[in-house]
Parts: structure tokens; sequence; C-alpha cells
């Protein structure tokens, strides 16, 4: 309980400084300078979503869902967990790093979540198929970055 405590009031004390200094944390900072790229996460996260739902009604089961990919299986479920959970965390963390490796990360990580995903539309012939491949495609439009390559 009191490591809660002690995290809350840490939170409250940067607000704090941010608020007096009259900045914005640096993530709301990443929201005003890379649009492109946060509507980009975000259509991510959505189409992820978009793809369990699709799943749910389809009376499907994301967790018995596998493909072969690598010499290892692995269920549909693990695929979208991961993309969405770069999407939720590891690309805005990324962004607001800002250094000179971030680029080169988010290119990385963006292609292993295509690489499963696209082994997972090629693999399952699903009623649910168009989803995926919506969703491939849009991993395969990373924007750039101030007007640079990501």
């Amino acid at each position: 309980m009191i490591a809660t405590i002690r995290r809350y009031l840490r939170a409250f004390v940067l607000a704090l400084r941010f608020t007096v200094r009259g900045e914005k944390p640096p993530l709301l900072q990443v929201r005003e300078h890379q649009p492109q790229l946060v509507a980009w996460w975000e259509r991510s996260i959505a189409l992820v979503e978009a793809v369990e739902s699709h799943a749910t009604a389809q009376g499907l089961d994301t967790t018995k869902i596998s493909v072969h990919v690598d010499k290892r299986d692995v269920s549909m479920k693990t695929i979208l967990a991961t993309v969405k959970y770069h999407a939720e965390r590891e690309y805005p963390y990324l962004i607001v790093q800002n250094d000179e490796y971030s680029p080169m990360t988010m290119q990385a990580i963006n292609l292993n979540d295509r690489y499963l995903v696209t082994q997972l539309a090629n693999q399952l012939k699903l009623p649910i198929s168009t989803t995926i491949e919506t969703l491939r495609e849009h991993l395969g439009a990373l924007p750039a970055e101030n007007g640079k390559e990501v």
C-alpha cells in the first residue's frame, strides 16, 4: 500500500512540475508533433480489436487457432496481443525517447508484426480473412516521421 501511495505521489509531483513550467508531458507533445504516427498506431489498435471482435462474432477461439511460424506454433491470440502491445506501449515509448535508434527500432518491431500477421493471413483460411488482410495492409503503411521514412 505504501508503494502505491509513493507511486501516486511521484506522478502528482511530476504533473505539478509540468503544470508549473507550462509544459506538456512527452506523450502529449508527441501527439502534437507526430500526428501521423499517433493516428497510425491508434488505427493499429482499432484494427486488432476489429479482428478480435470479428473472431468472437464468428465463434472462433483465437487461443486454439495457431500457425506454424519459424519452427514454432503461435496462436492467433498471441499474434494479435503482440501487435496490440507494440501499438499501445512500444511505439509511443520509442517516439518519446526520440534517440537516433528509435526509428530503426520501430521499423524492426513493425516488420516483425507484419510478418506474423502475413503468416496468419496466408496460412489460415478463415471467415475473418478480410479483416486480417486489412490489418496486414495497414501495418505495411508505417508513416514517415518528420518527413523522414520510419
